[in-house]
């Protein structure tokens, strides 16, 4: 294999992760919940409450977000709050978040 057919592999490597990634984004109650995560840690509940959405149908999306490692937990007493862990995610969103989400 030469150098270009290797560089061609590495960068459709590189465009299916991309491609991937931007699948999260291609979600209404996804974005609506990194929007709310933008500015801080929220609860399922507080997040149900903040985008209208039943808690069931939302866990399943805040479950598909942890193991895609876009958000994370932290639990306070009873209580487990979601919070953006990914660093690209969060400036992503904050520019999503100023032009639309404001």
């Amino acid at each position: 294999m030469d150098n270009i057919e290797l560089n061609l592999k590495q960068i459709e490597n590189k465009v299916e992760k991309a491609t991937n990634f931007l699948k999260l984004f291609s979600n209404k109650t996804r974005i609506l919940v990194l929007c709310n995560l933008v500015n801080g840690r929220k609860t399922v509940n507080e997040l149900a409450l903040l985008i209208n959405v039943k808690q069931s149908a939302l866990s399943q999306h805040l479950a598909k977000m942890r193991v895609d490692q876009i958000l994370s937990t932290q639990r306070s007493g009873k209580y487990i709050y979601y919070k953006i862990q990914d660093p690209s995610v969060q400036n992503i969103i904050q520019i999503l978040y100023e032009r639309f989400c404001k």
